[in-house]
């Protein structure tokens, strides 16, 4: 080499470098990702179109309903608290939704769980009664 000569850059291209690599290989990675959620979802409804056909099995729309109801009612009360920017405060809402995703179940029946909750109190008020009361008597 000449010693004035100048080295080209290994790229070939030029102001690409290194940099612009790695945004490449990131937009592939989301798109690899998008594209994997898109097929999940895509072959799901495919296989639930399909097994329709094969096994009609009962869909609860009454039930569903409930459940998206009990959802969107945690949904909204964790998205309304505040504190979630710190450890005690994720774990705070992750205690508030399931309070209230608790009390909304109760409240619209959500696969019997009101049922559920009276015999869970039943027990135990049964179980904490004294011995000679009345209320243990079979």
């Amino acid at each position: 080499m000449a010693t004035g000569a100048r080295r080209q850059p290994l790229t070939g291209r030029a102001g690409a470098g290194p940099r612009s690599e790695v945004v490449a290989f990131a937009g592939v990675a989301v798109v690899a990702r998008i594209g994997a959620g898109v097929g999940a979802s895509v072959g799901a409804v495919l296989l639930a179109l399909a097994g329709r056909r094969l096994l009609a099995l009962p869909l609860p729309g009454g039930e569903l309903a409930r459940i998206a109801a009990a959802t969107s009612l945690m949904a909204a009360a964790v998205v309304a608290f505040p504190g979630a920017h710190t450890t005690i405060g994720l774990f705070q809402s992750a205690v508030l939704g399931m309070a209230v995703y608790a009390a909304a179940a109760i409240a619209l029946n959500v696969m019997g769980a009101r049922e559920l909750a009276l015999f869970a109190v039943r027990t135990a008020t049964r179980r904490l009664q004294p011995i000679t009361s009345s209320a243990n008597a079979d």
